[in-house]
């Protein structure tokens, strides 16, 4: 349902927002999204988020990069798995 409502490419661009208020709900919900199905994770993989990860996960503000950090471990658990198929 969340992959076929097109938010994912919607909400992936605003990761570049320069106010936290709005970058963190937008960074939680994507992290959100990657815990779901199979499906969800890759979508979010296809929206683009891996070039934005670096940036987030290194970000000064505490809540982002912790949450940067979750998304890029359950992404990185999802491409092992795929690739171990």
């Amino acid at each position: 349902m969340v992959v076929e409502s097109g938010v994912i490419p919607v909400l992936v661009p605003i990761l570049t927002h320069p106010d936290n208020k709005v970058l963190l709900p937008v960074l939680r919900t994507l992290g959100n999204i990657t815990t779901g199905s199979t499906e969800e994770t890759q979508a979010v993989l296809d929206g683009g988020i891996l070039p934005y990860l670096p940036n987030l996960a290194t970000d000064t503000t505490p809540d982002i990069s912790a949450v940067g950090h979750a998304i890029s471990r359950v992404l990185l658990r999802a491409c092992k798995r795929s690739s171990a198929h």
